[in-house]
């Protein structure tokens, strides 16, 4: 009886221990072992061109003992941008430091929602974070039912008459905006092991931290002010990666490596700007408009086109590879206008600076094995510009001389469209040497006929002679 009593507690005890030791095993957290840190710098509003400049990044090949640090001075940007961005955070393989620097730089609005996704936040002194309340172009949003509210109930103690509540759909708007941000921020939070409410206060109230206290409220982990700072504040840092607790440890020798914004990128950088991208969009339609009721010089519609298909590019309406291809359409269209239409040398230039900007667009995609290298654009647009510029001296130096010793006083023109009719006369819209002239005939002429015409004394209206 003694001996199986012994042996029970003796299997008693080691069970005991086998529990113990499997429990210090969960407990222990894996290591991530970092050779080389990666540097992405984003200087700007959050738009496309940023979110398709950190994707590059994270879908490049080989991650293995790697670490993504986000450099990041932003004030604020396009919310589906960042909605993008956070979704390239929650897939990445590797982890993802986000540090907020140099001194004067900020991560507000939706650089603060980008921060909450961050695997680890580090802040430079004199930097600041927050202030992630949704905001229009033009300012806030309407005000939410409680705000109009507690306006009406001061309203109504000072006498005034009650407001009525026009403005409901306005506040709906808001509640949704700033209920989405703030369900967001929670659960980025909570996935990273951070506190959810300085990031809530962020959004509903717009709360701006420093960086005392963003460490007091566990927003961050801690403060770094230079480079060579970061490996050994990494060192040791315990982060949640897709669930898994790993510990971050860094080599003695780890390597930065620092990852510039490509040409593209930096080009779309230049009109993603929702105000820029909307002016650019104005101002196309306002050329066009203009080419429409004036034809004949074609020079305002297309810097229109041009506009409009920046503007497009900017508003993501229109895919990077598709703008590239127009612009390089409408390049050749371009140089194929400056042959017959006197624009001295504007649609060479407009060429060159479409043929520039679309070279620079084509070929970025995901998983494009394709590049063109900036030295190449840069060689291929120097060598039109050049061929043009020969040519153009070639045909004053060749016809020059005799043009101007006799200027054309008549010739051939094109009737664009009838103006008006007065009396027994016809006045008519005219393209006469590539230019848009006033004239005039005794009887109506088709749109697009060829006339012979020629100027009047005051050399300001043609008169038609023929109709060809």
């Amino acid at each position: 009886m003694k001996l199986k009593h012994s042996v029970f507690n003796v299997l008693l005890s080691f069970l005991f221990c086998s529990l113990s030791i499997a429990s210090e095993k969960s407990d222990e957290k894996k290591e991530y072992f970092i050779e080389q840190i990666v540097v992405a710098e984003v200087n700007s509003t959050i738009n496309p061109s940023v979110s398709n400049y950190l994707e590059k990044i994270l879908n490049k090949k080989n991650h293995e003992k790697k670490l993504l640090l986000i450099k990041l001075n932003t004030p604020g940007g396009l919310v589906t941008t960042t909605k993008d961005i956070l979704n390239l955070f929650g897939r990445a393989d590797i982890p993802i430091v986000l540090w907020i620097t140099p001194e004067g730089a900020s991560a507000t609005s939706a650089g603060a929602l980008i921060a909450a996704g961050a695997h680890v936040i580090y802040m430079s002194a004199g930097t600041n974070i927050g202030a992630a309340t949704p905001i229009t172009v033009s300012g806030d949003l309407p005000k939410g039912p409680q705000e109009t509210k507690k306006e009406n109930e001061e309203e109504q103690e000072e006498g005034q008459e009650e407001t009525s509540p026009a403005g409901s759909m306005g506040s709906d708007m808001r509640a949704k905006a700033i209920n989405d941000l703030v369900a967001l921020v929670s659960s980025l939070a909570q996935a990273r092991g951070r506190p959810h409410q300085p990031f809530e206060l962020m959004v509903t109230e717009a709360k701006s931290y420093t960086v005392s206290e963003a460490i007091d409220e566990k927003i961050i982990n801690g403060q770094v002010n230079r480079l060579a700072q970061m490996s050994q504040k990494l060192n040791g840092e315990v982060i949640r990666l897709k669930g898994d607790s790993l510990k971050l440890v860094v080599s003695d020798d780890v390597e930065f490596v620092v990852e510039e914004m490509s040409l593209s990128d930096q080009i779309i950088n230049l009109f993603a700007h929702p105000q820029t991208a909307y002016l650019l969009f104005l101002l196309g339609a306002a050329l066009l408009y203009f080419e429409l009721q004036a034809p004949g010089g074609m020079i305002a519609g297309s810097i229109g086109v041009l506009c409009l298909l920046l503007a497009a590019l900017g508003f993501q309406v229109l895919p990077i590879n598709f703008a590239g291809i127009g612009l390089i359409v409408l390049a050749l269209l371009f140089f194929i206008f400056d042959l017959y239409v006197t624009s001295y040398g504007i649609f060479s230039l407009l060429g060159l600076a479409s043929l520039f900007f679309g070279s620079s667009l084509i070929y970025q995609t995901d998983d494009s094995l394709i590049r063109l290298s900036s030295q190449f654009i840069y060689s291929i647009v120097l060598a039109v510009g050049l061929s043009l510029a020969f040519l153009s001296w070639y045909f004053i130096k060749t016809f020059g001389s005799e043009k101007d010793s006799t200027p054309a006083e008549a010739g051939q023109g094109i009737i664009l469209k009838l103006i008006e009719k007065n009396k027994d006369q016809y006045i008519y819209h005219v393209r006469f040497e590539g230019t848009l002239w006033t004239a005039s005939y005794d009887r109506e002429i088709a749109p697009q006929t060829r006339v012979m015409v020629e100027k009047n004394k005051d050399q300001l209206k043609l008169k038609i002679n023929q109709v060809i």
